[in-house]
């Protein structure tokens, strides 16, 4: 079985170079990173190997914005060029907590499955449509906001019903697909991705109403592989995540928070095989312990 992992990432990290390493000794992965557009990509120029290769079509990526949905949809456009199974979408502050030949078998025997995480009953629900039918300014993406901001985009709650409604999201609305909201990092068939970017193409306002959107790269991909009648959603009770990833957004103080050796147990605990955040200079030593099963 092949696997096609495309990391997303914007400075090097030892989880990255990490990652890459592990990902890239089985000869039949092949691996793609892109750089964001802002960052120096001779500084990674040293991760390439005959099946990684860094990604020409580089985005500037801001937080928030549709610009991880443009670099998500090149990067699934551009993987079907190449022959493959799975394609799975990584940051560059993941590590994979499992060897490949484990998660080779157990790709195998729940082949057939696309790993997606979405919003659950437990979550504190967020309503995804509101996320695309309002026009959100570039003000708005701004992580740490003064004092002035945050009243600015309390204020902006308030008026977007008024002034700032998505025209295409509501020229659309009878043709919008139910919006479902989830993490951003998911893995998918070769059929999945095909049928995404099929769909896509046939629909282009579909794209276009999420221009201006805010945090969408957690309801774009999601909502369309909801659409496809074929798909089977991967479930398990023993398993943290559908998406396969353990990721912390729930103790802090960041969030997602950053993994230390206090998690280890809770990681090795959740059957994940893909784990995120770690700090950018973790030892290979740290990385160990949470690959002790």
């Amino acid at each position: 079985m092949k696997f096609f992992y495309a990391i997303i990432c914007h400075e090097v990290t030892q989880p990255l170079i990490y990652t890459v390493k592990e990902l890239s000794s089985c000869k039949s992965n092949f691996i793609i990173i892109h750089v964001d557009k802002k960052s120096d990509i001779e500084d990674f120029i040293f991760l390439q190997s005959e099946n990684v290769i860094l990604f020409k079509d580089r985005v500037d990526i801001v937080w928030g914005t549709s610009s991880q949905i443009d670099v998500t949809h090149k990067i699934l456009r551009y993987s079907l060029d190449f022959k493959f199974d799975y394609f799975f979408l990584l940051s560059g502050n993941d590590i994979p907590l499992k060897t490949q030949g484990e998660f080779q078998d157990f790709i195998n025997i729940n082949s057939g499955s696309e790993f997606f995480e979405f919003q659950g009953e437990g979550d504190n629900y967020v309503n995804p449509s509101h996320r695309v039918k309002y026009i959100y300014p570039s003000w708005y993406f701004k992580r740490n906001k003064n004092l002035a901001d945050k009243l600015l985009a309390k204020l902006y709650k308030f008026l977007r019903p008024l002034f700032l409604r998505n025209k295409v999201y509501y020229k659309h609305f009878n043709e919008f697909p139910e919006l479902h909201k989830g993490s951003n990092w998911f893995g998918m068939s070769n059929r999945a991705v095909k049928y995404t970017i099929d769909y896509i193409e046939r629909n282009p306002w579909y794209y276009e109403s999420f221009i201006y959107s805010y945090c969408c790269d957690e309801v774009f991909f999601h909502s369309i592989i909801k659409t496809w009648p074929e798909a089977v959603f991967f479930e398990s009770s023993e398993i943290r995540s559908n998406s396969l990833r353990y990721i912390d957004w729930d103790t802090g103080p960041e969030f997602p928070r950053v993994l230390t050796i206090e998690d280890v147990g809770k990681v090795l605990d959740s059957g994940c095989f893909f784990a995120r955040k770690f700090p950018n200079s973790i030892s290979d030593s740290d990385i160990a312990l949470y690959r002790k099963n």
